[in-house]
């Protein structure tokens, strides 16, 4: 989910507050426990714009299946996926792809990285870790069932 709450927090803002719930194995608890992520993650962000957000996150698929941001505002539904752009308006819809798939540009651009062939990413190294302390807020809210500030991760 990094990289939809990369783009969120690019669309709307830093985060404020996170509040949300996981579930690992089975609800029946019946099911095998393979480490310390949740198999299904749901969570309501609230963002210094104003801006409330719901994301939802799961491991439970053997292969990826989407990862996409939907924005909502009056008369206008926007779905930012890996794909492509699409808009929808009331009695419309576009559709915008990029040129290159970005699944693999992000891929090769991270690999460059690593092996020294680029002097910089296209996210800075502070964005990053300003995302990743969201993400890191998630798990901690779905980990004690209480809501997590932004400001208490330091």
């Amino acid at each position: 989910m990094t990289h939809v709450l990369d783009t969120a927090r690019f669309l709307l803002g830093e985060a404020v507050e996170v509040y949300a719930a996981g579930v690992r194995g089975t609800p029946e608890g019946t099911g095998p426990d393979d480490g310390d992520v949740d198999d299904a993650t749901a969570a309501t962000v609230r963002f210094r714009s104003g801006a409330v957000a719901t994301l939802a996150a799961t491991s439970a698929l053997a292969v990826k299946h989407r990862a996409a941001l939907h924005t909502v505002s009056r008369g206008l539904v926007l779905e930012l996926a890996e794909d492509g752009l699409t808009a929808f308006w009331p009695a419309e819809r576009t559709e915008h792809a990029p040129a290159e798939d970005p699944r693999v540009a992000v891929d090769r651009e991270f690999l460059e990285a690593v092996r020294g062939e680029r002097e910089t990413t296209r996210v800075p190294y502070g964005e990053a870790l300003r995302t990743h302390r969201l993400a890191c807020a998630i798990a901690q809210s779905a980990r004690t069932g209480r809501a997590v500030a932004l400001e208490e991760l330091g």
